[in-house]
């Protein structure tokens, strides 16, 4: 799951992949406004199937933290 959403990172943004890492902070390294943030949610909800909170919108802010979101999302969907 890694992987598809840094792809998904990568495609969304137009930069190449070693400009995105785990500790990433979308606003910071991306220059990302609450729109784009949305924008970016959008597509990787439907990308991978998976429902954010928008509750927890505010609690991620890196791509390790969405991605640790998804992927728990993800784990408790499939019990």
């Amino acid at each position: 799951m890694q992987e598809k959403i840094i792809q998904l990172l990568v495609d969304y943004l137009g930069i190449e992949r070693e400009y995105i890492s785990l500790n990433s902070k979308f606003a910071e390294h991306f220059d990302m406004d609450s729109l784009d943030f949305m924008e970016m949610i959008v597509i990787i909800e439907n990308e991978t199937n998976t429902k954010i909170d928008e509750n927890k919108f505010s609690e991620i802010e890196t791509v390790y933290d969405l991605i640790e979101y998804i992927e728990e999302v993800n784990m408790i969907e499939n019990l």
